[in-house]
C-alpha cells in the first residue's frame, strides 16, 4: 500500500469513529460541542474526498460521505442538504440553510434568519417540523423581543388550524387566557379567563352570523309602491331580493349586500295600511312561515316602521308574510343599513 493509500486509510478510519461517536445526537444541536463536531467531521469529509481525487486507485473509498455535513451544498440529492453563508448577518440570506433539494442558495430568502428551512420536494413537503410530547410544551415556541412572534404567510392561507379541538365548555384541563382552539365542530374559540375548562368566547363557525358591516351607502333595497302593489291578506309569502337598491332611489342598481352574507340589518315600514295586521320577514331559505312578526300595525292609514334583524339565503333573498283580520292590505318598505358576513 503507498503512503497516500495508507493516509487515505487511516482518515477514513478517524472518520467513521467520528460517526460512530455523534450518531446518537445527530438530530439535534444540544451543544457548541456538538456543533463543532459537526464541522469537523464535515472537514474530514471533504480531506478524504480530496485525497481520493489524487489517486486513481482510490475507487469506492473516494465516495465515502457522511449523511449529513454542514457546509457541503447537495449531499444527497433531492435528500437533505445543508449550505452556510459565508458572511452570516448580511441583510440577503440565511446563516444556515437546510433544503430538501437543491434549487434554491441562502442568499435568497425573503426573510434573513439565522436558520432556514425549505423544501421544493412532494415528499418532503414541509420546511420546518416541531414536535413535543411534553405537557405544556410547544411544537414550536417562537418569540421577539421586538417585532412579531411569528409571521406567517401562505399563498393558499396564511395559517391552517387543524379542526380536532374538544369544544368548550365540553373541556376538563386547564386553560391559560389567550389560547385558541379549533373544534371538531369548525367552530373557533378563544380564552377570555384563564381555569378548568375557563371561559371562552366564539369567534367564528358554521352556525354563526358571521361580523356586522355597515352598508355602504346604506340603501332602499324594495318599495311596494312601486314593485308589485300592496301585500294582500290570504295572498303567499313575498319573495324579496335584498341585496340591490331599487331602481327610482338614489344610488339605484349599486349591490349594497355582498354574496356571502348571511344576515341584514334594516329599517322595515308599512305605510297605506288598511284594516289591522302583521308582516313576519324570514329568509328565503326557510321552507314556510315560522311564525315570527317583524311589524304590527292597528287600523288603516298607519305609517310605521320597525328596526328589522333576519337571515337571508343564499341569493339575498327573504319572505314576507301576511296576516291579521281578513281586510287586512299594507304597502311595505325595505331599508338596508348593514349585513353579517
Amino acid at each position: 500500500m503507498s503512503d497516500v493509500q495508507a493516509r487515505l486509510a487511516a482518515l477514513e478510519a478517524q472518520l467513521e469513529a467520528l460517526k460512530a461517536e455523534i450518531e446518537p445526537e445527530r438530530e439535534t444541536l444540544a451543544s457548541r460541542r456538538d456543533l463543532v463536531k459537526k464541522a469537523a467531521l464535515g472537514v474530514a469529509g471533504l480531506a478524504a474526498a480530496g485525497a481520493a481525487g489524487a489517486i486513481a486507485s482510490a475507487g469506492p473509498a473516494a465516495a465515502i460521505i457522511p449523511t449529513l455535513q454542514l457546509g457541503v451544498v447537495d449531499q444527497d440529492s433531492p435528500g437533505p442538504t445543508g449550505t452556510r453563508n459565508a458572511t452570516p448577518g448580511t441583510n440577503d440570506g440565511v446563516a444556515y440553510l437546510f433544503q430538501a433539494g437543491n434549487v434554491f442558495t441562502n442568499n435568497q430568502a425573503s426573510y434573513p434568519a439565522a436558520l432556514a428551512g425549505w423544501s421544493e420536494s412532494s415528499v418532503l413537503p414541509n420546511g420546518v417540523y416541531g414536535y413535543s410530547s411534553v405537557s405544556g410544551g410547544a411544537g414550536v415556541a417562537a418569540v421577539a423581543d421586538s417585532g412579531y412572534g411569528l409571521l406567517a404567510y401562505g399563498s393558499q392561507a396564511n395559517m391552517f388550524l387543524s379542526n380536532s379541538g374538544v369544544a368548550p365548555p365540553l373541556r376538563v384541563n386547564a386553560h391559560a387566557t389567550g389560547e385558541i382552539i379549533a373544534d371538531t365542530h369548525g367552530d373557533l374559540w378563544y380564552c377570555v379567563v384563564a381555569g378548568t375548562p375557563g371561559k371562552w368566547r366564539k369567534l367564528a363557525g358554521s352556525g354563526s352570523a358571521g361580523a356586522f358591516h355597515l352598508a355602504n351607502p346604506p340603501g332602499r333595497v324594495f318599495d311596494s309602491r312601486s314593485s308589485g302593489g300592496k301585500h294582500v291578506f290570504g295572498t303567499t309569502d313575498r319573495v324579496v331580493t335584498v341585496t340591490t337598491i331599487a331602481a327610482g332611489n338614489p344610488n339605484a342598481g349599486t349591490v349594497i349586500v355582498p354574496a356571502g352574507a348571511t344576515a341584514i340589518v334594516a329599517n322595515f315600514a308599512v305605510t297605506q295600511t288598511e284594516g289591522s295586521g302583521y308582516l313576519g320577514a324570514y329568509s328565503n331559505a326557510v321552507p314556510g312561515w315560522p311564525g315570527i312578526a317583524s311589524i304590527n300595525w292597528f287600523g288603516p292609514s298607519i305609517d310605521l316602521s320597525n328596526h328589522l334583524l333576519t337571515a337571508i339565503d343564499s341569493a339575498g333573498k327573504i319572505k314576507v308574510t301576511i296576516g291579521g283580520v281578513a281586510s287586512a292590505k299594507t304597502h311595505f318598505i325595505i331599508d338596508v343599513l348593514g349585513y353579517f358576513l
